[in-house]
């Protein structure tokens, strides 16, 4: 017992003699985080390659190359083929809406029609789509090309037209745009 409190004693003073004389500080953090400008841009996300809203149809793409023009051109070539699958998903819900209130039969569930609305919507010329675009290059010599191509809804019924003949399909995809 007397060895007991001998070694509880010198643990005692050993840990006594180890702590700090001065008093605590407590690391500030700045008041605003600092933000590194990303290089990204706002409209781009990668898990989204197309979408639409109630003005336009958007498709989305990203490239890398070692040439800024290679990057470049495919990046928008890629953002109008997402584009182009936007419009036609678009075009295939105009076709089950059409569908629908036919009952399920008729000319809109036939598969020749199914086979010249994807074949319009494929020879679309989106020559008229608008074309955003931003490019990086890494520190090895990288190039980075993000691109959007948007097309206006109120276009799409006289560029299906050029293709498509078919009044009831084409009145309600202006009324659906």
């Amino acid at each position: 017992m007397r060895y007991f409190i001998g070694c509880a004693a010198i643990l005692l003073f050993a840990l006594a003699g180890c702590s700090s004389t001065e008093t605590v500080q407590q690391e500030t953090q700045p008041d605003e985080p600092i933000e590194e400008e990303s290089l990204i841009p706002t409209w781009y996300d990668d898990g989204i390659h197309s979408s639409s809203d109630s003005l336009e149809f958007h498709g989305y793409a990203l490239s890398s190359a070692m040439d800024s023009t290679k990057a470049l051109d495919l990046s928008t070539q890629t953002a109008l083929e997402n584009l182009r699958f936007e419009i036609d998903r678009f075009a295939e819900e105009v076709r089950n809406k059409l569908t629908d209130t036919n009952g399920g039969e008729g000319q809109y569930s036939s598969p020749e029609f199914i086979i010249r609305l994807r074949n319009s919507v494929y020879d679309l010329s989106l020559e008229s789509a608008t074309i955003t675009s931003k490019h990086e290059i890494s520190d090895k010599g990288v190039h980075y090309s993000y691109a959007k191509a948007s097309l206006l809804r109120t276009e799409l019924p006289e560029l299906i037209q050029q293709y498509l003949d078919d009044e009831a399909f084409l009145e309600q995809i202006k009324s659906d745009s």
